[in-house]
This record gives structure tokens, sequence and C-alpha cells, in this order.
């Protein structure tokens, strides 16, 4: 499991190296979110979307709870 990457790559690379390793969740933090909001891509999907960190805390627990 892949845990924090603070290599010196883009965040294309790293997003598609999580793909590649089939990561479950991505998770980007950067001066794009805003306002308590992350962007999350789900592995299954390969689709991104904007989420607070407690909705994505509840999004993990209801996964685990699969």
């Amino acid at each position: 499991m892949e845990n924090q990457n603070l290599e010196n790559e883009n965040i294309n690379k790293k997003i598609k190296s999580s793909q590649t390793n089939q990561i479950p969740y991505t998770v980007v933090v950067g001066s794009k979110e805003e306002n308590d909001q992350i962007t999350v891509r789900k592995y299954a999907t390969k689709k991104a979307f904007n989420v607070s960190v407690e909705k994505f805390i509840q999004i993990l627990n209801e996964d685990i709870k699969k």
C-alpha cells in the first residue's frame, strides 16, 4: 500500500502510478482544493470527484463494511 508520494514527479505521473498499482483511492490535496474539499479518484470507476474530508471518511467506512 502506497502512503504518500513526495517524489519529484508531476501530479499526472503520480495519479497514473496509483492507477497502475490499483490503489483503491487516490486523494489529491493541493492549491486547487479549497474550502476543506479534496479531490478523490476511485480506481474502480476511474472518475474523480470533489468531496469534504468528512464525507470521504464516510465513503471509506461504507466500503470497509462491504
